[in-house]
């Protein structure tokens, strides 16, 4: 099946080693979701953690950054779930920054576990398709809970003209941390007003 950010904005697949923790590949291309214990965070998202791409052509001339995640236009990419007790639409206020700071693609995604696929629209000669697959191999359980996702990315020229291209991947260390003891993403800072006792945020979900 195909889905597109458009029509399908919560639309998520979580990647990694089965018992390892996991992160999200959205249809709209960005990474979220992200946690450590096993324990499902739709607010779990690892700031600075995304894909780019430089393209340069001499004919026509361009010279264009983008980020590899679709500007998107609807309640979840303006910070405000359209679902009622689920937000697996949201994208995260950095996200929505950095994509409106340096433009973001049009997106299509097809994933069916433990593979995802999104396929990127530059809207110039360059198509880009982002490949994501978790380790997992039946009746190998220890194959299948290597802490990892492997990430394949293909760059297409649709055009008849030479291209130069430069492609980034960012992401954030997340060893010793676990998202889902902070709803907003691990970064968000912890002070003594709104702290508690054992050091975790105010809102921080308890047992």
């Amino acid at each position: 099946m195909t889905w597109n950010p458009d029509d399908h904005p919560a639309v998520a697949l979580p990647l990694g080693g089965v018992g390892t923790g996991s992160i999200a590949l959205g249809s709209d291309g960005g990474f979220r979701q992200a946690q450590l214990m096993n324990v499902g965070t739709h607010h779990g998202d690892l700031p600075g953690t995304f894909m780019a791409l430089r393209v340069q052509q001499l004919e026509p001339i361009l010279n264009r950054s983008m980020v590899l995640q679709a500007a998107r236009d609807d309640e979840g990419a303006r910070g405000r779930p359209a679902t009622p007790m689920f937000n697996d639409d949201l994208v995260p206020r950095w996200q929505r920054d950095l994509i409106g700071a340096h433009g973001g693609t049009r997106t299509t995604m097809k994933a069916t576990y433990p593979v995802a696929e999104v396929t990127h629209d530059t809207g110039g000669p360059i198509e880009v398709r982002v490949r994501a697959v978790s380790p997992l191999v039946p009746g190998d359980p220890d194959a299948s809970g290597l802490p990892a996702v492997l990430v394949d990315v293909e760059l297409v020229n649709t055009s008849d003209v030479v291209a130069w291209t430069w492609l980034a991947f960012a992401a954030h260390n997340a060893v010793g941390l676990d998202p889902h003891l902070n709803p907003r993403g691990v970064r968000a800072p912890v002070t003594a007003a709104t702290s508690t006792g054992s050091g975790a945020p105010a809102d921080a979900p308890t047992s």
